[in-house]
């Protein structure tokens, strides 16, 4: 993200246990040539594994590829913090 461009805005986050990246946080920016969504995996705490990527979403589906729903609130505060630490880079 430049610093010109449009703030990007958090809008999903999902849990898929048994995987190294088990947090996805999923942003309102899309690719305009895929229409893949921005989206941040990554681990338990961000301490060990963490990587932007892009990939399918449904703001009205699901996606249980990317695992179970999780409320915002149900999120630790070191993960949090890492999330957002994350955005401002």
């Amino acid at each position: 993200m430049t610093q010109n461009s449009p703030k990007m805005h958090l809008i999903d986050v999902h849990y898929q246990p048994g995987v190294i990246d088990c947090y996805t946080f999923v942003f309102d920016e899309r690719n305009p040539r895929t229409a893949y969504y921005t989206l941040l995996a990554t681990d338990e705490t961000g301490g060990m594994f963490s990587q932007w990527t892009e990939g399918t979403y449904d703001p009205h589906g699901t996606n249980e590829h990317l695992g179970e729903r999780v409320r915002l609130q149900q999120l630790g505060t070191v993960l949090v913090e890492h999330v957002l630490g994350r955005m401002k880079a």
